[in-house]
């Protein structure tokens, strides 16, 4: 099947469903009409950018084992193009730079900038190419108006030099300190690094 015929007939319906699915604004990612479309936007084009032999190898990278180049320990500093899902549907899609003193930063394509569409975080590594992250962002209403604080974690395995795959928790703390259970996320991350030549 040709990737455009893929991205017609499994992410563009599993985008509308979501778009049409989730209600309210909150930054990192926001889900305002403005950011669901955005996100829609952003199915098409960046899948479109995907070839069929990278999607097959990042599936193939979800999966348990690999060779003893894959074992051996990886750098994750740099700059990476992530996607993130929850139960397939797309939660975010960012660029994210990995600096060597384990800080990180994120700015958002689905969430307007008026929204607050960056986050920072922190890093660690905890093996040869696996690293955890904690990341933070300010919430916002569509008034502008402070309404939280959204945080994720995430643990990131590399699957190769230019590859990670992994898996986050996403929470947002309301004003009065406690956790909002309507904004609780679970899912799954594939990243990409970004090279100066391809």
């Amino acid at each position: 099947m040709k990737l455009s015929k893929l991205i017609q007939t499994t992410w563009l319906p599993l985008a509308a469903i979501y778009m049409m699915t989730v209600s309210g604004v909150e930054a990192c990612p926001a889900t305002s009409n403005v950011a669901k479309f955005n996100a829609s936007r952003l199915l098409v084009s960046r899948a479109s950018g995907m070839s069929a032999a990278s999607i097959d190898r990042i599936r193939s990278a979800e999966t348990p084992g690999g060779n003893a180049a894959q074992e051996s320990r990886l750098d994750i500093t740099g700059m990476w193009e992530v996607t993130q899902t929850i139960a397939g549907q797309l939660f975010d899609h960012a660029f994210q730079q990995l600096y060597a003193d384990g800080n990180e930063v994120q700015n958002s394509a689905v969430v307007p900038p008026g929204l607050g569409n960056i986050c920072f975080g922190v890093w660690e590594r905890t093996g040869n190419r696996t690293f955890r992250l904690k990341h933070y962002g300010w919430n916002f209403d569509a008034s502008g108006n402070f309404t939280g604080t959204f945080f994720l974690t995430a643990i990131m395995t590399m699957t190769d030099a230019n590859n990670y795959t992994g898996t986050f928790v996403t929470d947002t703390l309301l004003l009065s300190g406690l956790p909002d259970p309507n904004l609780h996320g679970e899912g799954t991350i594939i990243a990409k690094r970004i090279r100066l030549d391809p």
